[in-house]
């Protein structure tokens, strides 16, 4: 995580002073102008995160999603401008029906049913360097890279263990949030509709290492899954659609 972290500080040096030196020599701050973007998209969640084997306590269940976003752009010139996003993206539950298996089996009895608490989603507030490149009258290709706080949460969940007639109170892991230090970059064609007005289709990878601490309810047996923290990378791709409005 350390040296994730260091070598994106190196990186967002790098594009700073790269900035610096393009204002200085290609445009003044007198011609900058504003971008505000509306982004939603697919995504799509990599690696132990997407996993649903029950036994596997680095599996974190999550299936396809959806994200949504704004962003404010300051272009220093024509081309090369500073970009701030907020963002939440949700991932949906992959493996309900292998947890209440799992619990099935462990506790022998009569029959289980399993249902989600709250859901997997990330909540990003990034900032970092926004390029554009024109390569016909209406159309360019953008570049950006991003990177801040994410605040994660991990969905949890209830089993209901049935025997004998007899229905006991739910197992529970109970949802689960942390902070965590985030980026992404992407890159997307941009189109020109009208003046001020542009949409532009674009590829994201996103990441995120948060370590969840998970609380249990109602565990006084060792048996079925059962799990303290969380302590795995949330990352993925999503492919987004903008809309710019251009001051």
């Amino acid at each position: 995580m350390k040296k994730k972290l260091i070598t994106a500080v190196i990186l967002w040096t790098i594009c700073l002073s790269f900035t610096t030196d393009a204002q200085n020599s290609l445009g003044t701050p007198d011609k900058a102008k504003v971008a505000f973007s509306l982004t939603g998209g697919f995504t799509t969640p990599f690696g132990n995160f997407k996993k649903s084997d029950y036994l596997d306590p680095k599996s974190g269940f999550a299936a396809n999603g959806y994200h949504v976003g704004l962003a404010a752009t300051y272009f220093f010139t024509q081309h090369l401008g500073l970009n701030m996003v907020g963002s939440y993206r949700q991932f949906g539950f992959r493996g309900i029906q292998q947890i209440s298996d799992g619990f099935h089996e462990a506790f022998d009895v009569d029959s289980t049913s399993a249902s989600t608490r709250g859901s997997s989603h990330m909540v990003s507030f990034l900032v970092g360097p926004y390029y554009s490149l024109t390569i016909l009258k209406k159309l360019s290709v953008d570049f950006e890279y991003t990177m801040g706080v994410t605040g994660c949460t991990l969905a949890g969940w209830d089993v209901l263990l049935t025997d004998a007639g007899i229905t006991h109170p739910p197992l529970t892991q109970n949802q689960a949030s942390a902070l965590s230090f985030g980026y992404e970059f992407g890159t997307g064609i941009r189109y020109l509709l009208k003046p001020h007005w542009s949409v532009v289709a674009k590829g994201t990878y996103f990441f995120a290492h948060p370590d969840f601490p998970v609380t249990n309810i109602d565990r006084l047996a060792n048996a079925g899954r059962l799990i303290t923290n969380y302590n795995q990378q949330i990352s993925g791709i999503e492919i987004n659609l903008s809309l710019i409005c251009q001051l």
